[in-house]
C-alpha cells in the first residue's frame, strides 16, 4: 500500500515529460511546413519534390505520437 503514491507520482512525471516533448516537437513539423510552402511558392523545388518532402512529414510526425491523419477534402480548383 505505501508504493502505491510513490508510483502514481513517478506516472503523473513520465507522462508530463512525454506530454512536453510531443508538444515541443510538434512547431519543428509546422515551421518545416512553412518553409516547404515558402519554397514552393518561390518556384526553388518542384510540386513532386514538394508533395515528397510534405507527406515524409507527415509520417515522422504519425509516427512520433502515434495517431493517425485525417484525410482533409481537396477544395482546389486547376484554373
Amino acid at each position: 500500500m505505501g508504493l502505491i503514491i510513490p508510483l502514481i507520482v513517478l506516472v503523473g512525471f513520465a507522462a508530463i515529460i512525454i506530454w512536453v516533448a510531443d508538444w515541443t516537437s510538434g512547431g519543428r513539423r509546422y515551421a518545416a511546413l512553412a518553409d516547404l510552402n515558402r519554397r514552393l511558392a518561390s518556384g526553388e523545388i518542384e510540386q513532386a519534390e514538394y508533395e515528397e518532402k510534405r507527406k515524409s512529414a507527415g509520417k515522422i510526425r504519425r509516427r512520433h505520437n502515434g495517431a493517425k491523419r485525417r484525410k482533409r477534402p481537396n477544395n482546389h480548383t486547376d484554373d
